[in-house]
C-alpha cells in the first residue's frame, strides 16, 4: 500500500473517531467558557479601576494641606472624600490616601514628600491585583502634579522642578494589612502552586489512562482481573502507581527547569548577574507546606481515579488518550483563568474550588492572611475529599462490570471497521 493511501488512512480513521471529535468539541467549549469567565473579571476589574474613589485621611489640618485635598478633588473630577478614620475610609472608599503629620513641612522645605496609600482586595487575582496598585501608583503621580502647583499659588514661585510624592502602599487582604511585594510575592506563589499541581494532575490523568488501557489491548489486563484480589485494590494500585509516576516525572521536570534559571541567571565572566530571580520564602512555613502537599496528594489520586477510569471504559490506547488528553488542557486551563478570575471567597466559591481541587491551594492558603478563611478551606478541602471518592467509587464500579474488558464503542465505528 503506498505511503500517500496509509497516511489518508490514518486521517480518516483519526477524524472518524466519535471520542475525538467529542475531544475536540470539549476543549473549544471549555476554553470558550474560560475566555468569557475571563473576560467578565477583566471588565469588573477594568470598571472598578476607572471610576476613581479616593478617600483621603488628613492628619494635619492646615491652609496648605487643605488647598492639597481641594486641587486633588478637582483634578479627580470630585472623586475625593475626606474621612476622619482609617478604618471608616476602607469601608467606604477602595483606596485610601493616609497624609501623614510633617507633611507640610516636608512638601514646603524640599524634604521628601511621603505619604501612606491603602487599597483593600476581596480576592487574589493577579489582575485586580495589578490594576489597584496601578492606580495607587496614578495617585501618587496626580499628587506630585497638585502639591508643585499648591506650593506655586500659595508661596507665589515655581518650583525648577515637579515634587516627587513617595507612595507608601499596603493591601488590606481579609482584614491583614501587607506590603506591595509581600502580596506580589504570595500571589505569585500561590499561582504557581496552582499551575504547578494542575500540570501534574494532567500528567497522572494522562499517564494512568494510557497504561490501563494498555494493559488490556496486551491481555495482560485480564490476567490481572482473573486473580483473587477484590478489584477495588486493582483500581487503588493503578491510581497510586500513576500518581508516583507523575509526580517523579513532574518533579525531575521542575528541577530541571529550576536549574536551567538558575544557570541563567549566573554571572558570565566579570559581569554581575544578568537575570536577577527575586525567591521569598517568608510564606512557606510548615503549616502552608502541609496544605501544599495534602492538596497534591488529593489531586494527584483525585486525577489518577479519572485517569483509571478513562482507561477501563476505552477499547485501546488511542482511544484513552483521546480522552484524557482535553482532561489535562481542562486542568491547565482552570490553573490559567485563576490568574484572571476575580471570585469572591465564599462558601459556595471554596466548594467549586474544592471540586475543582488544584484551586484548593488558593483557598488553603488564604487560612495564613484570616483565621475567617478555616472554615471555607474546611468545606473546599471536605469538597476535594468527597469528589475524589465518588470518582474511586465509580472507577470501581466500572471494574466490577464487563465494560472494563469490552470497552465503550460508538455505533459508527463498528460500521467503519466493516467498511474494511
Amino acid at each position: 500500500m503506498p505511503l500517500k493511501q496509509l497516511i489518508l488512512r490514518e486521517i480518516k480513521a483519526i477524524l472518524r473517531n466519535p471520542a475525538f471529535i467529542a475531544s475536540l468539541l470539549l476543549i473549544f467549549v471549555f476554553y470558550g467558557f474560560i475566555g468569557s469567565i475571563t473576560r467578565a473579571g477583566i471588565s469588573q476589574t477594568i470598571q472598578e479601576t476607572t471610576k476613581l474613589n479616593i478617600g483621603v485621611v488628613a492628619e494635619e489640618n492646615n491652609q496648605f494641606v487643605n488647598l492639597v485635598v481641594k486641587n486633588f478633588n478637582v483634578s479627580l473630577a470630585g472623586g475625593v472624600k475626606l474621612y476622619s478614620d482609617l478604618g471608616y475610609a476602607l469601608d467606604k472608599s477602595p483606596y485610601v490616601i493616609v497624609i501623614p503629620k510633617g507633611f507640610t513641612e516636608n512638601a514646603t522645605s524640599g524634604l521628601p514628600i511621603v505619604v501612606l496609600g491603602y487599597t483593600k482586595i476581596e480576592d487574589l487575582s493577579q489582575i485586580s491585583l495589578q490594576a489597584k496598585i496601578g492606580v495607587l501608583q496614578l495617585v501618587s503621580s496626580i499628587l506630585s502634579k497638585v502639591i508643585t502647583r499648591v506650593i506655586s499659588i500659595l508661596y507665589n514661585y515655581s518650583l525648577p522642578q515637579e515634587r516627587y510624592v513617595v507612595l507608601n502602599s499596603s493591601v488590606i487582604v481579609f482584614g491583614k494589612a501587607m506590603s506591595i511585594q509581600q502580596i506580589n510575592n504570595f500571589v505569585q506563589l500561590v499561582t504557581a502552586l496552582i499551575l504547578i499541581l494542575s500540570f501534574m494532575m494532567g500528567l497522572t490523568t494522562s499517564s494512568a489512562a494510557s497504561l490501563t488501557a494498555i494493559e488490556k489491548v496486551e491481555k495482560a489486563f485480564e490476567m490481572l482481573l482473573s486473580q483473587p484480589v477484590p478489584r477495588r485494590e486493582i483500581v487503588l494500585a493503578k491510581i497510586a502507581g500513576s500518581a508516583v509516576m507523575a509526580f517523579l516525572t513532574g518533579l525531575i521536570y521542575y528541577l530541571a527547569l529550576f536549574f536551567m534559571i538558575s544557570q541563567i541567571s549566573q554571572p558570565v565572566g566579570k559581569s554581575q548577574n544578568m537575570l536577577a530571580i527575586p525567591l521569598n520564602l517568608d510564606f512557606i512555613t510548615p503549616d502552608f507546606a502541609v496544605y501544599v502537599i495534602a492538596s497534591l496528594v488529593i489531586g494527584l489520586i483525585y486525577s489518577g481515579a479519572i485517569g483509571v477510569l478513562i482507561g477501563s471504559i476505552s477499547s485501546d490506547e488511542r482511544t484513552a488518550g483521546i480522552l484524557a488528553t482535553p482532561i489535562t488542557f481542562i486542568y491547565i486551563g482552570f490553573g490559567i483563568a485563576s490568574l484572571f478570575i476575580s471570585m469572591p471567597l465564599n462558601i459556595m466559591t471554596s466548594i467549586i474550588y474544592g471540586i475543582l481541587v488544584a484551586p484548593t491551594v488558593y483557598v488553603l492558603a488564604m487560612t495564613r492572611l484570616s483565621p475567617k478563611m478555616v472554615m471555607l478551606a474546611f468545606s473546599s478541602f471536605a469538597s476535594s475529599i468527597i469528589i475524589c471518592v465518588i470518582i474511586i467509587g465509580i472507577a470501581v464500579k466500572v471494574f466490577n462490570s464487563d465494560i472494563v474488558i469490552t470497552g465503550v464503542r460508538m455505533g459508527f465505528r463498528r460500521k467503519e471497521r466493516k467498511a474494511y
